[in-house]
């Protein structure tokens, strides 16, 4: 064989190697994209896909080798399985250049690279997002079954439903999916639960956001943290109300059982009712709910918190539409003017009695001690009226 052959074989030799090398490439990229999984080729990207793998398989390209060295020392018949590999090797290098099938393996090789690159990027960006929806989901699910107020229905059953399908996407699929971003879980040979995971993740996910499903779970969530803030509120303000209205009860009582002229009919039937509720509710109630903390449903003690929340809620909101609430404030404040007057009125009553009595005593004196009359200067009835004025006096004015 001539210099020229040898160097034109060796040529076609390694051109042969590359182009199995490449689609070898070809057909591991392929199988092996984190989101589309296994592509399929057409027929004639099949056929020399096909083509090269016998080639690569018949073992021709170290056959033919032998022919590239200048010494032989082997006759031409020990060299027969040589110059028919390397005719085949001519052979199929010459029809993959007559229809550039080569260029097109070429171009097929970029593309592929191309693409399982940007999946590779799509699913590192997909993987933290879904893993943050699902933290989200979660959160969300938490929060709504431990609002202060809302024990039930904080959450529609749709907005349940796809929460807990982002969880169990994210829960069953992510970390095999993961594995896939760096491309060494495909060397190793046992990427096909990583890729299966990856594909029917992406999938679902994909459906989940055409569905509107993700964007229900950003605004249910979004909600129901707005939601938790205004209860906390609300539960503070409820709180400070009731110790109000206890107060203004228990102050109400109080003075309706210390006025001093007015034994009964201090207060009138529906006060009694309102101060009896309030004093009720709150007994019942206020206690657990002063405890009440985010740390309580964390921890998993919070379901009587809730049940005290709840109904505290309710009686509130029902009170403070009638005015059952404020029945309570204003009639503390109407018992208490009244105590304050009743007092006043019997500070003058004591007064005019403690003169009347000081004026009976001295005329029951000097008419007793008259230095010239004998006869007693009194009549019956005002010696009855002073002495039972003095007598009355003295009974009572020390309690009065």
């Amino acid at each position: 064989m001539k210099r020229a052959e040898r160097q034109q074989l060796g040529a076609v030799i390694e051109e042969v190697r590359a182009w199995i090398n490449t689609a070898h490439d070809v057909q591991h990229l392929a199988a092996h994209m984190p989101l589309s999984g296994q592509i399929t080729h057409p027929d004639a990207v099949d056929e020399l896909l096909t083509a090269l793998r016998a080639c690569a398989a018949s073992g021709d390209l170290d056959e033919a080798r032998p022919l590239l060295s200048t010494t032989w020392f082997d006759g031409r018949k020990k060299l027969q399985p040589a110059h028919e590999a390397a005719a085949r090797l001519t052979g199929l290098h010459a029809a993959i250049k007559s229809d550039s099938s080569d260029t097109r393996l070429g171009e097929l090789h970029k593309d592929l690279r191309d693409r399982i690159l940007h999946e590779r990027d799509e699913l590192a960006r997909f993987l933290p997002y879904f893993g943050e929806l699902r933290t989200t989901a979660r959160e969300m699910l938490f929060e709504a079954s431990h609002l202060p107020i809302t024990l039930n229905d904080a959450l529609s059953a749709e907005e349940i439903v796809a929460a807990e399908q982002i969880i169990h996407l994210v829960e069953k699929r992510a970390v095999l999916a993961r594995r896939l971003l760096d491309g060494s879980e495909c060397t190793s040979g046992a990427s096909s639960a990583s890729h299966h995971a990856s594909k029917a993740m992406y999938h679902a996910g994909t459906a989940l956001l055409e569905a509107g499903a993700l964007q229900r779970v950003h605004d249910a969530a979004s909600r129901i943290t707005s939601r938790m803030s205004a209860e906390q509120a609300q539960l503070a303000q409820i709180l400070d109300d009731l110790r109000a209205w206890q107060s203004a009860a228990a102050r109400a009582s109080a003075d309706a059982d210390l006025l001093p002229l007015t034994r009964n009919g201090a207060l009138s039937e529906p006060e009694q009712a309102a101060i009896h509720a309030v004093g009720e509710v709150y007994a019942r109630h206020v206690g657990d709910s002063s405890a009440y903390h985010p740390g309580l449903c964390e921890a998993g003690s919070c379901g009587r918190v809730h049940q005290s929340n709840a109904a505290l809620a309710s009686y509130y909101s029902q009170a403070t539409r009638t005015g059952q609430g404020q029945v309570v404030v204003q009639a503390a404040a109407r018992v208490a003017v009244q105590l304050e007057s009743e007092r006043v009125e019997l500070r003058k009553v004591l007064n005019d009695l403690t003169a009347w009595r000081q004026a009976a005593s001295q005329a029951l004196h000097d008419a007793k001690h008259m230095p010239l009359t004998q006869v007693d200067v009194l009549s019956a009835s005002e010696r009855v009226s002073m002495e039972s004025i003095d007598r009355m006096v003295g009974l009572h004015e020390d309690n009065a």
